[in-house]
């Protein structure tokens, strides 16, 4: 969608030599499939200075060319190469309201969440077929920075450094599935490394 929308916009994008050129651009935090977004970061190449591109004009040519439900909060020029690099992320699983009326589900939610949290490793294994061997464990508390409930879900940051856990593991300590979530998980906010030193 993005490189779609800069090509139509005829933005000063930076494309790539091969025999099939198409922009330099960059997704740093992919989001998983199922997963919605309200805080995203897209880059890519242009070819302009800092000091010589308007921001406000490039914001308006690639908006003009997004579907409707898609906005950009804000752009900016970042005269580095570096991609920026994520810390963390915050996400948002809604709850049904049958489970949020369900006390005795809700209590065995709230234990599984200070079971998340008082715990002191939570191993998870992973199908690792890039590498030797296909079946990897992975402590993932390290990435578990708080579990909160609201009105209607459960907050959880996460961290990110070296790696990460994965939004279909956050369910399965919580012995959550799919069938129990009012609508898609929702990453609702990063937090960024921009200069990535």
């Amino acid at each position: 969608m993005f490189e779609r929308a800069a090509i139509r916009a005829q933005l000063p994008v930076v494309y790539t030599q091969g025999f099939n050129p198409h922009p330099v651009i960059s997704l740093p935090l992919p989001r998983p499939v199922g997963v919605e977004g309200d805080d995203e970061l897209f880059c890519f190449r242009v070819r302009t200075s800092k000091n010589s591109y308007d921001t406000e004009s490039f914001k308006a040519a690639l908006s003009a060319q997004f579907p409707a439900g898609i906005t950009i909060k804000s752009i900016f020029i970042e005269p580095s190469e570096k991609v920026p690099v994520p810390l963390a992320a915050e996400y948002f699983i809604p709850l049904k309201k049958a489970l949020l009326d369900d006390n005795v589900r809700i209590q065995t939610l709230k234990s599984a969440v200070n079971g998340c949290l008082t715990a002191k490793s939570l191993i998870v294994r992973r199908d690792e077929r890039k590498a030797n061997r296909r079946i990897k464990e992975v402590d993932v508390r390290c990435f578990i920075d708080d579990i909160i409930f609201s009105l209607n879900g459960i907050n959880i940051r996460c961290k990110i450094s070296g790696g990460s856990i994965r939004i279909d593991e956050i369910l399965t300590f919580l012995a959550l599935g799919i069938d129990d979530l009012d609508e898609p998980v929702k990453r609702l906010s990063v937090q960024w490394n921009i200069k990535n030193v």
